[in-house]
């Protein structure tokens, strides 16, 4: 392990339990807003609600379950 990537653990391990969630819901939100761009960019015409819909979609690709509950929502 690199002295950088050292220092990186020993800055989370650091970290309150708090400071971790917050860290984590930062990134989670940093992730939807790509994918929400990206979504946008590649189908220009979809609503809100249908942009939404494929976000959620990208996040669990490898969730079969939680895409079978997806394809269940209605978003016309």
């Amino acid at each position: 392990m690199s002295l950088v990537e050292q220092r990186y653990n020993q800055a989370l391990d650091n970290m309150s339990p708090q400071a971790r969630v917050e860290r984590t819901l930062s990134i989670f939100g940093s992730i939807c807003d790509m994918l929400t761009l990206q979504v946008a960019k590649e189908m220009p015409g979809l609503t809100p609600r249908q942009t939404r819909q494929k976000v959620a979609e990208r996040l669990y690709l490898n969730d079969k379950q939680a895409l079978a509950l997806l394809k269940r929502v209605r978003v016309d």
